[in-house]
């Protein structure tokens, strides 16, 4: 005859009782003992600990990403860019016969975002598709064929055209 320990009051109780003497409760629930952890478990479970601990303390002192300021200056002409570009393509595209017709095949930029120059496909009055360029110098729109083939056609400018349709289509012009 063997000891166990009631789950509901802690008396100690023979394995051949029908119900603790003391509580009543039932040999089903003084068999429900809670299991020990063993050894193995125990050593486990502080490798578990001891690893996490590590993870934070390299977390915790793992360098933290400094942007310089020529960085900085970039990301900000960037941003510059393409909310020009943007700025740009929505009064194009307000000044168009069906706005909701226009494709845009390029949007560029120059460096400070003061030229952007667009090359565009839109509905013409009969329904047929046009192409057609615009390029605005200080925020003044130009569709004169030898500003753009002055200003846009041969030069170096940045391509922001899915940057300026993508933050076009997020805030819905």
């Amino acid at each position: 005859m063997a000891l166990i320990t009631c789950t509901e009051c802690g008396t100690e109780v023979s394995t051949s009782a029908k119900a603790c003497p003391k509580c009543g409760a039932s040999p089903k629930a003084m068999g429900k003992q809670k299991k020990q952890i063993g050894r193995t478990g125990k050593i486990v479970i502080g490798a578990i600990a001891l690893g996490m601990a590590a993870l934070a303390i390299t977390a915790q002192n793992a360098p933290v990403p400094v942007q310089t300021e020529a960085e900085a200056m970039a990301e900000r002409l960037n941003l510059l860019r393409i909310k020009s570009g943007m700025a740009a393509a929505v009064a194009l595209k307000r000044s168009l016969r069906n706005p909701d017709s226009v494709t845009y095949e390029m949007i560029r930029s120059n460096e400070d975002g003061s030229l952007i120059c667009i090359l565009y496909r839109a509905q013409n009055g009969f329904g047929g598709m046009n192409r057609g360029n615009m390029a605005f110098i200080d925020d003044e729109p130009t569709d004169s064929r030898s500003v753009w083939n002055k200003r846009c056609a041969q030069a170096q400018l940045y391509d922001i055209t899915s940057e300026a349709t993508r933050m076009m289509a997020r805030v819905g012009s």
